[in-house]
């Protein structure tokens, strides 16, 4: 018979995984106290992210409950496993993840990942990391959207200076 505090785990790693936007998993074989902390304290500065280290059996109720189970999935949680939560910008665990991966010489690796509630294995959490971040690309795109108006602003005004200085010039010479 389940404990209650399974039962309670269970369940509020299943309502985490339903209110995510996106999860990475990562194996934290050989990770220091310190190199955890390190992580939790970069992680828990960031808003809307949470990192969390679950036992994988319990882990995988809460898949269960959220629909989400699968082979693919059974395969990636073996071993020690945490657990980087986004519940905003999709691509904010990836990078967060992809940085400790590097900082930490292999010892955080990451395993897979679920993105919009579909699995999704390492490489692909590793080209998501790559990615610019929403309010980014959203800037980048308005600065397309207005250079064209601001081309057409610049012609417009080249124009009236030159009228303009015409103007002084003949209003000089009278």
């Amino acid at each position: 018979m389940p404990s209650s505090k399974n039962i309670e785990s269970v369940n509020s790693l299943t309502d985490k995984i339903q209110n995510a936007k996106s999860i990475v998993f990562m194996d934290y074989r050989g990770v220091t106290a310190s190199d955890e902390n390190k992580l939790r304290k970069i992680v828990n500065s960031e808003q809307n992210v949470e990192y969390f280290v679950a036992k994988n059996r319990l882990f995988k109720l809460a898949l269960q409950n959220s629909e989400l189970s699968n082979e693919e999935l059974e395969k990636v949680l073996k071993g020690p496993t945490s657990f980087i939560f986004s519940y905003d910008d999709v691509s904010l665990a990836p990078r967060l993840s992809k940085k400790f991966a590097e900082a930490g010489e292999d010892i955080f690796q990451i395993k897979g990942g679920i993105f919009e509630k579909k699995f999704v294995d390492a490489s692909t959490v590793i080209a998501v990391s790559d990615l610019p971040s929403k309010e980014v690309l959203i800037a980048r795109l308005l600065g397309q959207l207005m250079a064209p108006v601001q081309g057409l602003h610049n012609v417009l005004r080249a124009n009236l200076t030159g009228l303009a200085l015409v103007l002084k010039g003949v209003s000089e010479k009278k």
